[in-house]
């Protein structure tokens, strides 16, 4: 929603497309250690989860003499797998048109100081942790001045972002209304699973009513946008027709799984058969009230390419042993978001997860403040006193 997102600062679209076409023409930069992620968000609720990537670029706000002036938060050193990392703030402030010399700079000091002998370390974010913030700023800075970027106005120091409010979780707003005044249709696919006569229905669809582009979320949904408002209610109901919901995204219903052993050989387990059971689970009435409160995530193995510790409850596949050998089982864990890691609760066998999800939501209700999310709630109680009270 980078274009039209009403909390944006500005359309962060351009600045993504600019760091993209320089780094990829930079022949310097062909033989990194390992891969390189770069997410661009429009504000400070982070929609492009910019604390779990080796670079986050955040869109902020700032009063200057009166007026507003548009800059970057730059966060490096995120990344889930096997060994988990939330992404440091490097600069509070960068100036909007540097952004694309600074991701360079990132790049270089990754390729400079990455592992390139164990592949499981070879990622930016064993750089920061090893290295520490500091002497990865003070080597972005020299990679700047060496290639004559000017880098007198950057901040380290808290800024004050001054831009319009925006909401923990703009994503779960259903249609959202951008500020061309056109609307975004969602089409929620069960499991990321897409056969082709579907995808090239809704390609048809956006065709005929939206801006002829399909576009994915890392939900694994669909979206359909620049839709006239009084089109939306004819488009969904033709989504419908697919099998589709149209509601619900980024929120209880919207579990994202990994393909686990259905496809990939390094899970071990069927995330699949537990999507079924949890949504046995959350569909049930009583739940009504917390539909957009919690995501869950499952993933079947540490790789965690369904990034199960940032959910509000994130389940890992493991084997848990028995007598005699192993059966499927889960890590589940609670409270996390987009910029921290849920807290764990412990590890069940596959049969008891949906019982431990159950407790875990109905402790949820009985406990939640307001409006607050299950991982805000799990956030203000106190980790001991919440893990304990949900453990089953």
């Amino acid at each position: 929603l980078a274009e039209t997102c009403r909390y944006r600062r500005i359309n962060v679209l351009p600045y993504a497309k600019e760091t993209s076409r320089l780094m990829a023409n930079s022949r310097d930069l062909d033989n990194l250690p390992r891969k390189f992620k770069i997410t661009f968000s429009g504000c400070g609720a982070g929609c492009a989860q910019p604390y779990i990537n080796c670079i986050g670029v955040v869109a902020t706000s700032r009063k200057v003499g009166g007026a507003e002036e548009h800059g970057f938060k730059v966060i490096i050193g995120g990344g889930m797998g096997w060994e988990s990392f939330i992404g440091q703030e490097v600069f509070s402030w960068v100036p909007r048109d540097r952004i694309s010399q600074v991701c360079r700079a990132v790049g270089q000091l990754f390729r400079d100081h990455g592992d390139r002998r164990d592949r499981t370390l070879a990622r930016l974010k064993f750089v920061v942790a090893r290295k520490g913030i500091g002497f990865c700023r003070d080597v972005i800075l020299e990679n700047l001045r060496g290639e004559g970027v000017v880098t007198d106005d950057f901040e380290t120091d808290p800024v004050e972002d001054t831009g319009v409010p925006y909401p923990d979780r703009p994503l779960t707003e259903e249609d959202p209304v951008g500020t061309d005044g056109k609307v975004t249709v969602r089409a929620i696919i069960p499991k990321g699973e897409l056969d082709c006569f579907s995808f090239k229905r809704l390609a048809e669809l956006s065709e005929i009513y939206g801006d002829k582009r399909l576009y994915t979320t890392n939900r694994q949904n669909i979206e359909l946008h620049r839709v006239e408002s009084d089109k939306v209610k004819v488009l969904k109901e033709e989504i419908q027709k697919l099998g589709f919901a149209t509601e619900g995204s980024y929120g209880l219903t919207d579990i994202v799984p990994c393909v686990g052993t259905t496809y990939c050989p390094k899970a071990v387990t069927r995330t699949r058969d537990m999507y079924d059971l949890l949504m046995d689970v959350v569909k049930q009435p009583k739940y009504a009230s917390i539909r957009d409160k919690v995501i869950i995530n499952i993933t079947g193995c540490p790789n965690s390419c369904s990034p199960y510790r940032i959910a509000d409850i994130g389940l890992r596949g493991t084997r848990i042993r028995e007598e005699m050998g192993s059966v499927e089982g889960y890590e589940i864990r609670i409270g996390g978001h987009h910029d921290r890691l849920g807290e764990r609760v412990g590890d069940y066998k596959k049969k008891d997860c949906t019982e431990v999800v159950v407790e875990i939501l109905d402790t949820y209700m009985a406990n939640r403040q307001g409006e607050e999310s299950l991982a805000d709630c799990i956030k203000r109680m106190s980790n001991e006193t919440s893990t304990k009270e949900v453990a089953v």
